[in-house]
């Protein structure tokens, strides 16, 4: 061991280099660790703005007190509330269109909690008041108490903005009866949220089957049924993707690290026949030559996560906000993730021992008498 910790720093700016390589790949790995656990906890914070655990899409409007009904005789059943859904064109500035998802809420609903992040909530007694999505905001220049004009069926409408709501699939909330006016369709959703006694996903299965069941019955066409279990798998499924391709791109910097802890292993084998030489000609065996260029590899590794750990938590913070204001228009909720730290630590150790192996094996193989006439 003594020989192994010597020999780290026998060639100094050799060593630097492969640290460096190693070092940077390892941060990056953490980095991307992080920046997944970021968004697993931002996803899971704007889904809590419904307390649904389950929601109910119809393939048509129905009045509120016939869905509410159908829907209460469910014995899981402990809060329901008719909702609306509808698309609208947002008229931009420029004289273009976007197209846009309105959810008509109650004010106070005891079901939503969006998570207002300027400006205040719906209250009752609200007209034409929107909590607007943070992303359009963001693109289209918006702010809190600015109006906005909506082609809905064919009519333009405007809303004032009342405050800017942060959620992942782009939703803006109105509410219900400012929207069921501005529709005709008084009194009518289209959409049902329900919370059920349970919260296990088993329960919410049970509920979903339940109201399918409740509404055959009651003759009513539901085209839609997603628990909150659903909901969130399917949105982070849209990130896995891009989840997948930074994970593989830390783990080839972390290749390249390997191989040029190989490389280096390799050369200090070359220069270092003599020495084995001479341990060999005085009774070393093979294996405690091979763990003398095992040790040494291994401690280049350890160093090289030491170096990586404190560099990657600024830059895990810094990848977070990217990745998010590139996906969401909005900063991750950052979250440092330790388990990545040792899964790299695990990695580092299992790249450095298979990195110097190969040499340590090569220096074992090289007899008495050529490694003593090497020049």
């Amino acid at each position: 061991m003594a020989i192994s910790l010597r020999n780290v720093f026998r060639r100094k700016a050799r060593v630097a280099l492969t640290l460096t390589a190693l070092a940077l790949g390892g941060a990056l790995f953490m980095a991307v660790i992080s920046v997944k656990a970021s968004c697993s906890h931002t996803i899971e914070r704007m889904l809590d703005d419904s307390g649904a655990d389950a929601t109910v899409q119809f393939a048509q409007s129905y009045r509120v007190e016939r869905l509410l009904a159908a829907t209460e005789r469910v014995p899981a059943v402990v809060k329901a509330e008719v909702w609306k859904r509808w698309s609208v064109r947002l008229k931009l500035a420029d004289g273009g269109e976007r197209s846009l998802l309105l959810v008509g809420v109650p004010p106070g609903s005891e079901i939503l909690n969006p998570r207002v992040v300027s400006g205040r909530e719906l209250l009752p007694g609200d007209g034409n008041a929107i909590l607007l999505n943070t992303a359009i905001a963001a693109d289209e220049g918006i702010k809190v108490g600015d109006d906005v004009r909506f082609d809905l069926d064919d009519e333009e409408t405007i809303w004032m903005v009342v405050g800017l709501v942060h959620n992942v699939d782009s939703r803006s909330f109105v509410p219900f009866d400012a929207l069921s006016r501005e529709t005709g369709s008084l009194n009518r959703g289209s959409q049902v949220a329900v919370v059920s006694a349970g919260h296990d996903p088993a329960a919410r299965r049970q509920l979903l089957d339940d109201l399918r069941t409740a509404y055959v019955v009651h003759r009513l066409e539901a085209n839609d049924f997603s628990s909150a279990d659903e909901t969130q798998e399917r949105i982070r499924a849209r990130f896995d993707v891009v989840h997948y391709i930074l994970v593989i791109i830390s783990l080839l910097a972390a290749g390249v690290g390997g191989i040029g802890l190989m490389s280096t292993m390799s050369i200090n084998v070359v220069e270092r026949r003599r020495e084995v030489g001479v341990m060999r000609a005085t009774g070393a065996m093979s294996v405690a030559v091979a763990a003398i260029f095992v040790a040494e590899g291994l401690v280049v590794g350890l160093l090289s996560w030491l170096f990586a750990v404190p560099i990657s938590y600024p830059g895990a913070r810094l990848f977070s906000e990217l990745v998010g204001q590139a996906l969401l228009r909005t900063p991750f909720e950052f979250a440092y993730s330790l388990g990545g730290v040792g899964l790299w630590l695990a990695i580092v150790i299992v790249v450095s021992v298979l990195a110097s192996l190969g040499p340590a094996l090569q220096a074992t193989r090289v007899s008495v008498q050529e490694v003593l006439t090497y020049e």
